[in-house]
């Protein structure tokens, strides 16, 4: 049970630190705080252990977004419900693609870009965890790929479209 909420404060902090990004895509801090989860997900063979995780975060610079993360993280308020591990696991190197894509354009200063891979993708890690009727995830994400003509994720579309 604790293993499924964990995986449910992770994907929850993942789904706050898109938003931060989209609404603030020329933050430099957002370079810091998505790589400190990349490190996590690439050095951590249990993605559940959050304590790994909130400790880099807490050597990133001081400041709201990394503080709101490390409280998602650290959270007492949830419910695992039927949250599938599996679907977690198994959309981690996903999640990983995504931020690896972010932060690249965050470093090549294409906030717009950024902005637009924030939003699309925003509710992925939410949409794992929910039980409730879901709506086609790639419609949302694929919602990027109109105003700049790229790719984005479509070779992982066959994970989404079984959702």
């Amino acid at each position: 049970m604790l293993r499924k909420i964990n995986a449910l404060k992770l994907m929850n902090a993942l789904a706050r630190l898109f938003v931060l990004i989209r609404y603030e895509p020329e933050n430099p801090v957002h370079i810091e705080l998505i790589k400190s989860f990349q490190n996590h997900f690439k050095n951590d063979n249990d993605y559940f252990n959050l304590k790994i995780l909130i400790r880099a975060l807490r050597d990133v610079q001081e400041n709201e977004n990394r503080d709101s993360l490390i409280r998602e993280l650290r959270t007492n308020r949830l419910k695992a419900g039927s949250i599938e591990i599996n679907k977690v696991l198994i959309s981690i190197q996903i999640i990983n693609e995504i931020l690896d894509q972010i932060l690249l354009n965050i470093l090549n200063s294409n906030f717009e870009k950024v902005k637009y891979m924030s939003d699309a993708v925003h509710n992925y890690p939410v949409f794992l965890t929910r039980e409730q009727e879901r709506k086609d995830i790639w419609t949302n994400i694929n919602y990027y790929t109109e105003p700049f003509g790229e790719d984005f994720l479509s070779k992982w579309m066959h994970v989404f479209k079984e959702y």
